[in-house]
């Protein structure tokens, strides 16, 4: 039992490598904005939690978003900053001229927006919501928040400067864009899972393994 118990942990260990869906930054796995596009705030809301801890249960049509953490704005400005090869903070709004940052980011997060020759934007929406009212007539509005990051590809055009910043989307908690996805994160410790190749190696090592202990077996006894 031990020989077979050795061989399978092996195989796993050596074998087991994790199908993530997006990239990693400090032990956390981020889910590509363009895997959720097409979802209200409003929907997202029903089934994530805004405290940037716990994680989401449930479906919003054919995404499932179960076990995934609705990022904050301050996880998601950590993520700008420290990982994304040093993005100046997007709490308001920061830009420049040719960035360094803004296409290096998105070599690790695919656009939610491609504006031929033009832009190459990443836009999600953040777990708080904007609250507005009317001065004059007291209504109330609610819209969305959303971090997002724009790579102009038009070097010299001072109109046209990179920026990171967290908004008002301003078209409300019910509205919907393809272009738009959810900022969401987990823990990547737990969520590695071995690739079919991998399972099939296992199961093969399992199958090694006890051959060669019953042909062991049939040497003592003969």
């Amino acid at each position: 039992m031990r020989t077979i118990l050795a061989a399978a942990s092996t195989i796993f260990i050596l074998g087991s490598t994790a199908a993530w869906s997006g990239p990693i930054f400090d032990s956390n796995e981020w889910r590509q904005l363009t895997e959720t596009p097409n979802v209200s705030w409003n929907e997202v809301d029903a089934i994530c939690a805004n405290d940037g801890l716990n994680a989401c249960v449930g479906s919003v049509g054919s995404i499932d978003f179960t076990g995934w953490i609705w990022a904050t704005q301050p996880q998601v400005q950590a993520l700008f900053e420290n990982a994304l090869i040093g993005v100046p903070a997007p709490a308001t709004f920061v830009s420049e001229e040719t960035s360094l940052w803004a296409p290096a980011s998105l070599t690790f997060f695919d656009a939610t927006r491609i504006q031929a020759l033009v832009s190459e934007e990443l836009l999600g929406l953040l777990p708080t919501k904007i609250i507005s009212v009317d001065p004059r007539s007291g209504a109330i509005t609610e819209s969305a928040n959303l971090a997002q990051m724009y790579d102009f590809l038009e070097p010299g055009n001072r109109n046209n400067r990179d920026f990171a910043a967290t908004i008002n989307m301003g078209t409300g908690i019910d509205s919907k864009n393809d272009s738009i996805g959810v900022w969401l994160f987990r823990d990547a410790s737990v969520t590695a899972v071995p690739e079919p190749g991998t399972i099939g190696l296992l199961g093969f090592g399992f199958a090694a393994a006890i051959g060669l202990r019953r042909r062991k077996d049939r040497l003592r006894t003969g």
